[in-house]
């Protein structure tokens, strides 16, 4: 397991086998054993660690299970924007696959994922500097990017959606 991830919880479970098949009919595992873990810190879309024979890692997300507010955890909307900005700011994760198989719907991105650490605003005040330095670079480099001041990407509007706030 990685020093970021655990065993999935029992309620949260993929359909492995069904999720294996699926990613072998888009031709995205060919032929390789998946093995799945899950980041446990999130507080909403549920994250998983894929891991590929030969160790290639991916992300895979989904909405939580049960009910959800129309347009909340919108993972179509997600995939276009990670589509759009990565190639325009490489620190934003590479999308490798949408899924939209409700039983584990959500974008799969490409692997290159470093250890993180979420940020809440009342913990700003305990960042170390290292930390908080890059965050402060790294916020800056997507202000700068080409997205900066568009209200779309390739489609996806910016911002908040209608209705939120």
């Amino acid at each position: 397991m990685s020093a970021d991830t655990s065993a999935v919880r029992a309620e949260e479970q993929l359909d492995l086998p069904a999720l294996s098949a699926y990613l072998e009919r888009e031709s995205f595992s060919r032929g390789r054993k998946i093995s799945v873990e899950q980041f446990p810190g999130g507080h909403s879309n549920l994250t998983y660690l894929l891991t590929l024979d030969g160790g290639d890692d991916y992300v895979l997300r989904r909405p939580p299970l049960g009910p959800v507010a129309p347009k909340a955890h919108d993972m179509v909307r997600e995939y276009r924007l990670l589509c759009a900005v990565h190639p325009v700011f490489p620190p934003a994760p590479e999308p490798a696959l949408l899924c939209e198989d409700t039983r584990y719907a959500g974008p799969v991105a490409r692997g290159g994922r470093e250890p993180a650490t979420g940020v809440r605003y009342r913990q700003v005040g305990r960042l170390s500097r290292a930390a908080a330095q890059r965050l402060v670079r790294t916020l800056a480099a997507l202000a700068h990017s080409r997205l900066a001041g568009h209200g779309s990407a390739d489609g996806v509007a910016l911002g908040a959606a209608a209705g939120f706030h």
